[in-house]
C-alpha cells in the first residue's frame, strides 16, 4: 500500500464561491474535498501540458514580411482561400 503524504490548506472564500463548489461536488457525486484536489490537479496538469513560454525576438522574425506580402497580395488569408475553395 503506497501512503501520500498531505498537508492541510486553510483557506478563506466567499458564501457563494462555498455554495457553488458543494453544489458541483454534489453534481459529481464527489466529496468537496475529492472535487476541489481533482479541480486543482486538473488546473495543474493543464497549465504543464500547454508549457506556455513568452515569445521572444526570434519568433517575431518575417512577421513584417509576412504582413507586407499580404497587404500587397502576393498571399491569401485562410478565408480567402475557403471562399475561394468551398467545402462541399
Amino acid at each position: 500500500m503506497v501512503t501520500i503524504k498531505e498537508k492541510n490548506l486553510n483557506i478563506k472564500i466567499p458564501e457563494d464561491t462555498h455554495y457553488k463548489i458543494k453544489m458541483q461536488a454534489l453534481k459529481e457525486k464527489l466529496s468537496m474535498r475529492d472535487f476541489i484536489i481533482n479541480t486543482i490537479e486538473k488546473y495543474i496538469y493543464e497549465k504543464e501540458e500547454l508549457n506556455i513560454e513568452p515569445a521572444e525576438e526570434e519568433d517575431f522574425e518575417g512577421l513584417e514580411e509576412a504582413r507586407k506580402d499580404l497587404a500587397e497580395g502576393r498571399v491569401k488569408t485562410l478565408a480567402e482561400i475557403e471562399e475561394e475553395y468551398p467545402c462541399r
